[in-house]
This record gives C-alpha cells, sequence and structure tokens, in this order.
C-alpha cells in the first residue's frame, strides 16, 4: 500500500514519508532522524533520497542527522550551507529509484525555496508545495496535491483588530485565499487527495479549511498532523 504519512507539518517542525510499494521518499529534515528511523521500524533499505525544500530551521534543521543514513538533496542555498548536501537544479527531472522528482521555484521571501512534483507508477503524480507565497505554474494530471494552507486573511484580519502582533515572516507564507486559487487551477478529474500543509498555529483553523476548500473547490482535503497517513494508491480511470 502506498501512503503519505505526516512526521511533523507546521511552524515548528516538518517532515514527511512518501511510501510507494518497493520505494520510499523522506520529504524535509525538519525532525530528528530518529522519529523518521522510527516511522520506517529502522528498515531504511527501500529509502531512495531524501529531498529538502530550502534552509528554514524547520525544515533543514536536523540534515546532518540525515545524512548520516541518507543522501539529501535540496536547493543551491541549502547545498552551499550543509557539506555534502546534492543540489537540485530546477526544471530539471532527477530519478530516485521508482520516484521521478522535478523541481521547481517557489517565491518565500529572500529564501531559495522549491516545490515538487513527484511521478510514481504507484501513485501516479503528487505535487508538494510549502512555504509558498504563491505556485505559479500549471500541472496536469496531478493524483494528489500537498499544499501549503499556513493562514487565512480573515482570521488575520480578526487578530490584529483584537490587538495581536503579527509575525510579518506569515506573508511569505500561502494563504488560504491563495490555496484555494491553486487547488482550482490545479485540480483535475484524476486528483483523488489533497492535504493541507504548514498550518499557522494561531492563524488557522483546521476544521475551517477544509470546509472551505469543499465548499470552494468542490474536493475534500486533510489537514496534515502527526501520524496522518493518507492511501495514495493509484485508482484505474
Amino acid at each position: 500500500m502506498s501512503n503519505l504519512t505526516t512526521l511533523s507539518s507546521g511552524s515548528q517542525a516538518n517532515g514527511y514519508l512518501l511510501q510507494a510499494v518497493k520505494d520510499q521518499l523522506i520529504i524535509e529534515c525538519g525532525v530528528p532522524v530518529k522519529e523518521c528511523l522510527g516511522a520506517l521500524f529502522y528498515d531504511i533499505t527501500n529509502v531512495r533520497a531524501v529531498i529538502c525544500t530550502h534552509k528554514h530551521s524547520d525544515h533543514a534543521g536536523y540534515i546532518k542527522q540525515y545524512q548520516t543514513y541518507f543522501d539529501v538533496y535540496s536547493c543551491q542555498e541549502v547545498a552551499d550551507k550543509y557539506d555534502g548536501v546534492k543540489p537540485l537544479k530546477p526544471m530539471t527531472k532527477y530519478k530516485f529509484g521508482g520516484f521521478t522528482v522535478t523541481p521547481l521555484k517557489v517565491p518565500h521571501g529572500d529564501a531559495e525555496c522549491l516545490s515538487f512534483i513527484i511521478d510514481h507508477a504507484d501513485i501516479g503524480r503528487a505535487v508538494f508545495i510549502t512555504d509558498a507565497e504563491d505556485y505559479p505554474y500549471s500541472v496536469k494530471g496531478i493524483n494528489h496535491l500537498w499544499v501549503e494552507a499556513n493562514y487565512s486573511d480573515d482570521i488575520r484580519i480578526e487578530a490584529m483588530l483584537n490587538g495581536a502582533e503579527l509575525r510579518a515572516q506569515s506573508q511569505n507564507h500561502m494563504s488560504l485565499e491563495r490555496c484555494v486559487s491553486v487547488i482550482n487551477r490545479l485540480k483535475s478529474p484524476e486528483l483523488q487527495s489533497v492535504v493541507l500543509l504548514h498550518l499557522s498555529q494561531g492563524l488557522s483553523d483546521a476544521e475551517g479549511f477544509k470546509k472551505r476548500i469543499f465548499d470552494e473547490c468542490g474536493v475534500h482535503a486533510d489537514v496534515a498532523v502527526k501520524g496522518l497517513a493518507v492511501d495514495l494508491d493509484k485508482d484505474e480511470f
């Protein structure tokens, strides 16, 4: 059975384990490697690579631990920061076992950040987008969409009116409103699953976000929380 397991998702730590029948791919290095190894039952035989989106500590903070066990790939900025990290060139296909990964740049403040198109015979096509102000691309044939919905403009405004001090950094992330636009642009009849990533602890509402995605996009979405495992087995159309 193929699935995406969330190890952690949010402002403190991020990590995901993508499992096909005979291939595994680790996404992000924001949780201690021992947690990832535990999710793998300490069997790393089928782990083909670790891919990391960008340099911020909640995504890359434990890279050196992961390098003890795996090859780690990321953007040039991360490769320059950590010896041994292999740089990924945007708009280039990379083969990791049965996975084909195509990184695309996304805007995230002053940090170089990558999104990933991930193809595998067992799961079809998945797109992974986090820590991105927007996703300006049109990708066809998506079966699984994993996309950031960090905050809501409405919740942000309400918090501001109630006197809360808002972090300027949240504006470098994808709002729910932008997420709705991205889903509507990318969805197709082949879409099987949507997972909302990296919700802000204070500026989001998981159940409200899921309802709005259904109301405005017509698709059911899960919210990435620790332990969530989403079935990715490819449907036959």
